[in-house]
């Protein structure tokens, strides 16, 4: 669980405990430690972890620095970038009634750099009016267009709302990271991408796709290696035009999808 310090990241998850795992107070930093607690969720076991808790580390590393602030933003960065390297499923947390600053988007950046599976849950969402979610979901992905894969999800962490459907959706973006698609759905994929992608005419006049091959060579992200044919220039928009193809033969939802495309030896 990223996101800056005083969005809501302890209440978050105590709301999804159903216990005060976390101390909080309305003061940023005010979380002592960084919290891991496993929990049982639909027969699997999940660690949580609570990123916040960096006063007492701020608090000494300011003694050298002379600005506590900027220690502070720095301390939380550095450690919740670290959390991301240690995680599956990471979940960035927003706060509704603030515009999203450099450091969130620094920590969104860091989620689709390291191929992570995430969300995006705006919390206070019950201090907007008019709370909208069809508009907050367009509105966060068009400020996060690198996480546009994500799930976003409005909650409000003190009264619990929207609270219970962020593990279930951690559940099925990491399922989502670990897929690995069949022969047959490879094949209807690559089909679709070659209906999609303008044809050659070879020298007696029929029409040849350039596309030769697609595999998918990893998981944890889902990673799919685009093989064409030599001496070609294909749009820059291929990866995006493949990996468009891929979500919509399969359920990727909450993971990124890495694209390659390499000329044939041969």
């Amino acid at each position: 669980i990223v996101g800056e310090p005083n969005v809501g990241k302890s209440s978050l998850l105590n709301a999804i405990l159903g216990r005060d795992e976390a101390i909080v107070l309305p003061e940023p930093f005010t979380t002592r430690d960084v919290h891991d607690v496993d929990v049982e969720v639909e027969g699997r076991t999940i660690t949580l972890l609570d990123t916040a808790g960096i006063r007492r580390l701020a608090t000494r590393a300011a003694r050298w620095s002379g600005s506590r602030l900027e220690e502070i933003e720095r301390l939380a960065v550095r450690r919740s970038l670290a959390a991301i390297e240690r995680s599956d499923v990471v979940v960035l947390v927003l706060d509704a009634t603030r515009p999203a600053t450099r450091h969130t988007k620094h920590l969104a950046q860091a989620i689709a750099d390291a191929g992570r599976a995430g969300m995006l849950v705006v919390n206070k969402a019950d201090l907007i009016p008019n709370f909208d979610p069809e508009s907050v979901i367009a509105n966060t992905h068009q400020l996060f267009p690198h996480l546009s894969w994500a799930p976003v999800i409005g909650t409000s962490a003190l009264i619990g709302g929207g609270t219970r459907g962020i593990l279930p959706a951690a559940l099925r973006a990491d399922a989502a990271w670990r897929r690995k698609l069949s022969t047959e759905a490879l094949a209807a994929v690559h089909g679709t991408v070659k209906r999609r992608i303008p044809t050659a005419k070879t020298s007696f006049g029929r029409k040849r796709s350039h596309l030769i091959e697609l595999q998918q060579t990893a998981i944890t992200p889902p990673t799919f290696h685009l093989v064409t044919r030599r001496r070609i220039r294909l749009p820059k928009a291929i990866p995006a035009i493949v990996e468009r193809a891929i979500r919509e033969h399969a359920d990727f939802e909450g993971t990124p999808i890495r694209i390659t495309v390499k000329s044939a030896k041969i």
